[in-house]
């Protein structure tokens, strides 16, 4: 009986990650990131969709988006940034310079403070404007450094100031997510703007103080476990830490993807960085397109043919190519001087992407989204994935490479 039970969930995961694979696949050859292809590949197969055929067509449940599935697609994302974060590591924010630091503020704050603004005007209360403005803030190191991967021997200074910004920007929408999630899970009814000063002073003080201890305890730990010779054992602890300070996170009242970037940052200062960075990205790319495919599940795609959601799609993605190009464009103009090379850098920073899904997914799962909001997220999020790297290729006067 018990496995009669959880046949369906089991069954649900397998059809999402296999055809989310498959399309994003299929996508990335024409040139479009993965990740678009993959929350695609989930909203077709969803229950909105051709699941909801198979449903009706089968006499139960074969596509059905519940707490097991949910479960996964959250080890999913605890993977996801887990992986970013040991890829990235401290050795490239220590680089970067006080100049990166300001493009990242910039380009995180100015599309942040739109966004939340924009919400406030739409009726939202200040919590999920707070929530929603969060999610304008993120870049997509990924999309972002896939973009510049052929342009490092002519604009290595440019290229390398960007991906730097964009790491230094993965830290600020962290914190922005830890805030946002404070506020939202701290408040019942009216907040004012003291009361927002406050939680985001505490959730900043917090994600410090875990950040600090995570970079003092866990090197020390894996030095230890290291002396036993067994990279099999380090790559145990790598998945271990990840989930151990992803629930330390959520007692702190703070998101598990919070821990999961403390650990991955932890793991990439230590001695056991390179098998952190391999197992990572073994299980990112096992599990990760789940996550992305069951954005893509819970969203009816039919949402879109809503000339309001539309238009919203419209203004969000607008809202957040602007918020990036003069946010951080405009505070590279110091360094380079030159209008073009500030123009490349704000462009190079429009992708949004893990972060962003991550707090539309959590704002879905709380109730806190309509389908319709829901899906002006997710289109933007689409939107700016496809736009900056396009964009790029054409400030860059870059061509396609031959096939």
């Amino acid at each position: 009986m018990a496995a009669e039970l959880n046949l369906t969930p089991l069954l649900t995961i397998g059809i999402l990650f296999f055809f989310a694979k498959i399309v994003g696949i299929l996508l990335k050859r024409l040139g479009i990131p993965s990740v678009v292809g993959e929350i695609l590949g989930g909203m077709l197969i969803g229950p909105f969709a051709v699941g909801g055929l198979l449903n009706s067509l089968f006499g139960t449940g074969i596509i059905v988006i519940g707490p097991t599935v949910e479960l996964f697609s959250q080890v999913a994302v605890i993977i996801i940034i887990f992986s970013a974060a040991a890829e990235s590591g401290l050795a490239g924010l220590r680089r970067a310079g006080l100049q990166a630091v300001l493009v990242a503020a910039g380009g995180a704050f100015l599309p942040f403070l739109l966004g939340f603004y924009f919400f406030l005007i739409l009726g939202r209360s200040i919590p999920v404007a707070v929530l929603l403005g969060s999610a304008m803030a993120a870049t997509s190191l990924a999309v972002t450094a896939q973009s510049l991967s052929r342009l490092e021997e002519k604009y290595g200074e440019e290229t390398n100031l960007i991906i730097n910004a964009a790491a230094i920007d993965d830290v600020i929408s962290i914190i922005l997510l830890a805030v946002a999630l404070t506020i939202v899970n701290s408040t019942q009814g009216s907040i004012g703007a003291f009361d927002v000063f406050l939680i985001a002073l505490g959730a900043t003080a917090t994600w410090f103080i875990m950040l600090i201890a995570s970079l003092t305890i866990i090197p020390q730990l894996i030095k230890a476990i290291s002396r036993l010779r067994d990279d099999s054992l380090l790559e145990s602890a790598s998945l271990a830490i990840a989930f151990a300070l992803s629930s330390i996170s959520t007692i702190a009242k703070l998101s598990t993807v919070v821990g999961a970037y403390l650990a991955g940052i932890s793991m990439s200062s230590s001695q056991a960085r390179e098998h952190a960075q391999r197992f990572g990205n073994i299980l990112k790319n096992s599990l990760g397109p789940l996550f992305f495919a069951v954005i893509g599940a819970q969203l009816d795609f039919m949402s879109f043919a809503d000339i309001n959601v539309v238009a919203g799609i419209t203004a969000l993605t607008g809202i957040a190519v602007v918020g990036k190009v003069f946010g951080a464009g405009i505070l590279a103009m110091p360094k380079f001087r030159n209008f073009s090379s500030a123009m490349r850098i704000g462009v190079a920073m429009i992708p949004r992407g893990e972060v962003g899904l991550v707090i539309a997914g959590i704002a879905l799962q709380n109730n806190l989204l309509s389908q319709s909001l829901y899906a002006e997220i997710i289109g933007m999020v689409m939107a700016t994935t496809i736009i900056g790297p396009i964009g790029l290729e054409k400030l860059y006067h870059v061509g396609r490479s031959p096939s």
